[in-house]
């Protein structure tokens, strides 16, 4: 079977496209194109960014996107992941109808509690409501996944990925930043309307209130480690 640099090589040139033309549409810069055409996967910057480069490039190509993700973790020595949303059992989909309960319950009675307050508590004005960090469980996203964010407003941007910290500064209007993860991802912005995100092309809602800073995970539900054989008793 080809190798994973000649499939895009093969479906780039059948494309007429020049590698330089391929970076423009792809947003990826050619020495990473030209490092993945050419099986040197020791010049990518590392597993959570090789598979976002793979999904993106190889869905330029119109080529089957998991079949090369599965060649690139062959040659890469890593386990093959499969593409798609981890199932919810029935047991997690009832804890979270539960969870959906509460949070509803606790919202309907934080209203009511700022009603009242705005009725009886005499007219304080105490600068308006503020709402908190996104303090949401995770949610569950495809290993490798690609995210981008697009600033809109100058902002407090901090992007952790897989334990290491991508990005961690202000960033002015304009600037965007593209990532993939293997595990986990974190994202912090001092507001939320400040940022637009997109997750592999579909665009992801403000994780608070316009103007409040947001903070929320992703994280990719990796199978559990077998449990050790219990040593036998002589």
């Amino acid at each position: 079977m080809a190798s994973l640099g000649e499939q895009l090589r093969t479906a780039r040139e059948a494309a007429a496209l020049t590698i330089e033309e391929a970076a423009v549409i792809t947003h990826i810069p050619r020495e990473h194109l030209a490092a993945l055409e050419s099986d040197n996967l020791a010049a990518l910057p590392g597993p959570p960014f090789n598979a976002g480069f793979i999904r993106i490039y190889a869905e330029a190509l119109q080529l089957p996107v998991q079949a090369l993700l599965n060649v690139y973790y062959a040659q890469a020595g890593e386990p093959p992941a499969t593409i798609g949303i981890a199932p919810i059992s029935a047991a997690r989909r009832g804890r979270l109808l539960m969870l959906a309960s509460l949070l509803l319950t606790v919202a309907l009675g934080a209203v009511l509690a700022v009603l009242l307050f705005n009725i009886f508590g005499g007219g304080a004005d105490d600068g308006g409501a503020t709402i908190g960090p996104d303090t949401a469980e995770p949610t569950i996203v495809d290993r490798g996944a690609v995210f981008e964010l697009v600033v809109v407003s100058e902002t407090r941007v901090r992007i952790e990925v897989d334990g290491r910290a991508l990005v961690d500064e202000t960033l002015a209007p304009g600037e965007s930043r593209q990532w993939s993860l293997e595990r986990e991802t974190i994202l912090e912005v001092g507001a939320a309307d400040a940022v637009t995100l997109t997750i592999d092309g579909e665009a992801v809602e403000p994780l608070a209130n316009p103007g409040q800073p947001a903070q929320h995970s992703w994280r990719v539900d990796l199978p559990a480690a077998p449990a050790a054989p219990r040593p036998r008793s002589s």
